[in-house]
């Protein structure tokens, strides 16, 4: 839609006198493609891992628990916050996840984002982190 009304301006604004609605001057064919490539994009931060990796620990490790980790971000009608956050982070949810069994490492983790939408009301984004809290103990003390 956005791009029938770009070429619907652009044909109105720059149109030669003469020429038939069919007819598309390439200017304006090239001021779409160059709108499309340079159109803003967005990166967000979702957290900061002390370590991670998809290899097996040679190392001694005190296994706890199962444990769940979370954190949320709510907006009412899109832009209101209601939470004290306003992006959740990978970061946070794994601290939330350590927590709650004194660990120090998460091992076999799966990480997740939930969204909850209400259009025009609600929206809710959690990042999830669940894996098995434990336990490694520093060898240089």
């Amino acid at each position: 839609m956005l791009a029938g009304n770009c070429i619907i301006t652009c044909w109105t604004v720059f149109k030669p006198s003469g020429m038939a609605m069919q007819q598309t001057p390439s200017f304006c064919v090239l001021a779409l493609t160059l709108l499309l490539i340079l159109s803003p994009g967005c990166t967000l931060r979702t957290g900061h891992l002390t370590a991670i990796s998809t290899k097996d620990l040679k190392t001694s490790v005190r296994r706890l628990n199962v444990v769940r980790g979370e954190d949320c971000a709510s907006l009412l009608f899109g832009f209101i916050p209601i939470t004290s956050t306003l992006e959740p982070t990978i970061e946070r949810a794994t601290s939330n996840a350590l927590y709650q069994s004194n660990a120090n490492i998460l091992l076999d983790v799966e990480i997740s984002r939930t969204i909850v939408l209400i259009p025009l009301v609600y929206t809710e984004v959690c990042e999830v982190v669940e894996g098995i809290a434990a336990q490694i103990h520093d060898r240089t003390s």
